[in-house]
């Protein structure tokens, strides 16, 4: 999981260059629904606009927006509290054992190595988390950008059911914190919460985007058939992610493959890659860690003994609930994970995201994690 930062071309890129572009209807169908997902958002904004001003209400005719039985306003999946300013949005547990990149994506994306998938657009969440007046905070450069992240932050809070020895169902509730470990320290992760980050749009060729959603991640499609270990990478393979717009505007062009005068479509980069809360600086990701990182990949793990026991075949379900944090519960002077001694890099190397010699041995979460290296399928 540790290395330099990533410099192949996105996913959706290589995908894009191993399919041919004769499949014009099905672009013309896509690009239809890109056109629907960006009027939904704007329903999204609009719904937002009016419960953050207080009023509730949409249209001429001032029809107040439908609450449920505990006040809650839906945003697609997402609930929204107005007077509570809690987001809460349903998933299920991916993991309980292994090594964690991203506490929460959505279905089907980096389930090898993220603890739970909510099953939300992750338009929606984000319109909902502006209604608890967030300011994004620094957008990561890459993946391999490690300094610390200012913003405002949010806690999340992790509620599922589960049985007690006598067999009855109790409701537990934990910290997010509380469910991941500091492989490097053998304790739980940092009270750090996490920052707001937002995201952000890109423009894509048309052709590109319909590879993209015409291939599934070629990891999560092999390890769904079997054919690697759980998290490991296919051959000759590297990983790809949407990374923020190059400042030098000639930098893409026609070497990289694309015509010059393809229509181009604007993508939310949450929403394709379906990232939500990265444990690392992720630039597509809607909250990220907010701590300054020794290198990309940092060691969090499943704390086992704190999770659910695993159904494989009847996931457990659970309930984010994100706030903005009350006064105590996160310490803002922490600004860095804690690692033992002296970081694994240092100067350059480290700003690179580039590990040391001999950087320190990853760890897990006990008996059932020893190394850190058992992961769910």
């Amino acid at each position: 999981m540790r290395g330099s930062p990533m410099k192949s071309p996105p996913r959706n890129e290589v995908a894009s260059r191993r399919h041919s572009n004769s499949h014009a209807p099905s672009a013309r169908r896509k690009f239809a629904a890109q056109v629907a997902v960006a009027a939904a958002a704007a329903c999204t904004l609009a719904i937002a606009a009016c419960a953050a001003s207080g009023s509730l209400a949409l249209g001429s005719g001032g029809a107040e927006l439908e609450r449920d039985a505990r006040g809650f306003v839906r945003m697609g999946t997402v609930r929204f509290h107005p007077t509570e300013k809690i987001v809460e949005a349903d998933g299920y547990f991916n993991l309980r054992h292994g090594l964690l990149e991203f506490l929460a994506c959505t279905p089907r994306e980096k389930a090898h190595e993220t603890l739970v998938a909510l099953e939300c657009d992750p338009i929606d969440l984000n319109a909902a988390l502006l209604l608890l007046d967030l300011k994004k905070g620094r957008l990561p450069e890459s993946d391999g950008d490690l300094r610390p992240i200012d913003g405002d932050r949010v806690v999340v809070f992790l509620r599922w059911q589960e049985k007690d020895a006598e067999g009855k169902s109790v409701e537990r509730e934990l910290r997010a914190e509380d469910c991941i470990l500091n492989g490097l320290m053998a304790d739980t992760m940092e009270r750090c919460g996490f920052v707001y980050t937002g995201s952000f749009f890109q423009d894509v060729p048309r052709s590109e985007l319909e590879a993209n959603e015409a291939e599934p991640d070629a990891e999560s499609a092999a390890e769904r058939r079997g054919g690697i270990e759980p998290g490991a990478r296919p051959s000759g393979k590297k990983p790809g992610e949407l990374q923020p717009p190059r400042k030098d505007p000639g930098a893409a062009g026609d070497s990289a493959g694309k015509p010059a005068k393809e229509e181009m479509v604007s993508v939310f980069a949450a929403k394709i890659e379906g990232q939500l809360f990265a444990l690392g600086h992720r630039p597509p990701a809607l909250c990220n860690n907010p701590l300054e990182l020794p290198y990309p990949d940092f060691d969090y793990v499943c704390y086992t003994d704190a999770l659910p026991a695993r159904r494989p075949d009847d996931p457990v379900p659970v309930t984010a609930i994100i706030r903005k944090p009350k006064e105590g519960e996160i310490d803002l002077s922490i600004r860095r994970v804690r690692w033992p001694e002296a970081p694994p890099g240092s100067g350059e190397d480290r700003e690179r995201g580039t590990p040391a010699e001999d950087p320190p041995k990853k760890r897990g979460s006990g008996a059932a994690d020893k190394d850190g290296s058992e992961r769910d399928e």
